[in-house]
């Protein structure tokens, strides 16, 4: 099977910081790797999801009964859950290393043989066994705007925080399913399907225009993901938005992951951020609430109905403009 490209990051160097902060919310429990993702249509169409069972016939998806164990042509991560590997460890003293080879007497294979050994110093090496870990693809249903299908992807694998290998071992399962689908997470060993699903649905609040200090303070602490400068950001934000009349401003938190921050206009305007990883603000024109389930990346790549105004120069009144425009 040739390799295919794909357009998505494909591995991490450590664990990322979202993961950590997720391990440390968890507070030791077993957790497994998963994660929900937003998967454009073309993708599909172009077999990038066909070596872990993923693929159309005409107009239908047809998804793997069971779990996939992801082919060595997916990439590094993949060969190495199938074959394994060793790295050499430059951080121990070098250790002395014989190796044996055949040569003829004299020059002359006829003449018979004689083993020849030699000795040099190498690097320790630490030996990682295959895991052929599997990952079992879930549709969930159709995308915003019928653009791409929701996916639920999962690894069979459990991971343990008292194993000693722990980060180690999870680094390679996030690997493992980052490469072979573009997306990763971690989740209670427990969690339910609709717990993992609940990761990109974001549960809104909804605040009346000049709603007191008080009320927000009492949400900010239903949502553990938004952190002291998020809540700061929030406030400033609710200022700006409220002095632009807006018919209701709304927070909301994914599962596990930060708040979600905006104004609606009208059910086709409505202005929003996350809080925590945006440099932009948006404008939104239809499925607001669907289309907010989307990472930034997604939402960049592979749907044009919105309006993006960056956290530069004097952004505050290009967002004024542009709303006040739109609102004619």
């Amino acid at each position: 099977m040739p390799a295919v490209r794909r357009p998505w990051k494909k591995s991490f160097r450590r664990l990322p910081d979202s993961v950590l902060a997720r391990l440390t919310e968890l507070e030791g429990q077993p957790v497994r790797v998963a994660c929900v993702r937003v998967v454009p249509r073309q993708q599909v169409v172009d077999g990038q999801l066909v070596p872990i069972g993923v693929r159309y016939e005409g107009d239908v998806l047809l998804v793997a009964q069971g779990p996939v164990l992801p082919p060595i042509e997916n990439g590094p991560w993949a060969r190495r859950n199938i074959e394994g590997w060793s790295r050499p460890l430059r951080n121990l003293p070098k250790v002395s290393k014989t190796y044996s080879f055949e040569t003829p007497n004299f020059g002359d294979w006829s003449r018979g043989t004689h083993t020849v050994d030699w000795t040099r110093e190498v690097y320790q090496r630490e030996v990682t066994s295959p895991r052929n870990a599997r990952i079992r693809t879930t549709h969930e249903g159709v995308a915003p705007n019928e653009n791409g299908e929701v996916l639920r992807f999962d690894l069979e694998d459990v991971f343990d925080p008292a194993d000693p290998d722990f980060e180690r071992e999870l680094l390679l399962g996030l690997n493992i399913l980052q490469e072979s689908t573009g997306g990763s997470g971690v989740f209670p060993s427990d969690a339910t399907p609709e717990e993992v699903l609940a990761s990109r649905m974001v549960d809104w609040v909804i605040f009346p225009p000049g709603t007191s200090d008080a009320v927000y303070t009492r949400s900010f602490e239903r949502m553990p993901g938004l952190t002291d400068e998020g809540r700061r950001i929030v406030m400033e934000r609710r200022q700006l938005l409220e002095g632009m009349g807006p018919r209701e401003i709304v927070l909301g938190q994914a599962f596990g992951a930060s708040a979600y921050f905006g104004a609606v206009f009208r059910d086709d305007l409505v202005v929003f951020e996350n809080v925590a990883t945006g440099n932009a603000i948006y404008i939104m024109f239809e499925d607001w609430q669907a289309l907010s389930r989307l990472s930034r990346t997604e939402l960049l790549r592979d749907y044009n109905n919105y309006m993006r105004i960056r956290h530069i120069g004097d952004w505050q009144g290009r967002l004024r403009a542009t709303v006040a425009a739109l609102m004619g």
